[in-house]
């Protein structure tokens, strides 16, 4: 157990030192960068655009260095961009701030469990060919959440079936939310209910393979 002790904390520092070496640097701060990627998770409507998960591939920029992970704010159309696309950006990018008000949300820890290394507004974006195959999870995400909003368009709780199904928050109106924050049960939003889902897709997947062996209900009820 004194081992433990000891090596937790170690652990948790070289785990922070290396995402925080990863953040931008401070000099290419607001400095213009073009750079290829892909989107990583699936985009979030906002007020003004929309925010995703950008994994840079190749930055064209000379001398410039951009994190594994950025997150992106892009103004205008919120359906310009979909999970797995890959896109030329022409980025302005600024290391993650917060704000620092006690008992606030800590936006920079947020960044840093994230393993997010900088935020970045577009000036400039050609979508490439192809799908990005490192991101076939988003993908499949975001073709689940597409047939969800296409089956339930006028559902007064669409965004919490999509929550949890697949996770994405993003629909769920502030109203609702209030609602869940009042009768205390946001956790089984935010957390619980994706769990819930993962164990009943498990559940439904071991009934159908074990129905599927067992011809008494296979000839009496289809599996």
């Amino acid at each position: 157990t004194g081992v433990q002790t000891c090596a937790l904390p170690i652990w948790a520092g070289w785990r922070a030192q290396v995402r925080l070496v990863d953040w931008l640097p401070a000099e290419q701060e607001m400095q213009v960068v073009e750079v290829e990627g892909y989107v990583a998770d699936l985009p979030q409507a906002t007020r003004f655009g929309n925010r995703f998960l950008f994994v840079p591939q190749q930055v064209i920029t000379q001398g410039a260095h951009l994190p594994q992970r950025i997150s992106v704010n892009w103004y205008g159309d919120p359906d310009r961009v979909r999970a797995g696309e890959r896109w030329l950006l022409v980025l302005k990018p600024k290391r993650p701030h917060g704000q620092i008000n006690p008992g606030g949300f800590d936006l920079e820890s947020w960044f840093l469990q994230h393993g997010i290394g900088a935020t970045a507004t577009v000036q400039y974006g050609r979508k490439l060919p192809g799908l990005a195959a490192a991101a076939w999870l988003a993908q499949a995400r975001s073709a689940l959440r597409e047939r969800i909003r296409a089956a339930l368009p006028d559902a007064l709780y669409a965004g919490v079936i999509v929550a949890l199904t697949v996770g994405d928050q993003g629909g769920i109106p502030d109203e609702q939310w209030r609602r869940f924050a009042a009768t205390g049960v946001t956790h089984l939003i935010s957390i619980s209910g994706l769990h819930v889902t993962m164990l009943a897709g498990l559940a439904a997947f071991v009934t159908g393979w074990l129905w599927r062996r067992a011809p008494f209900l296979v000839s009496r009820f289809g599996a």
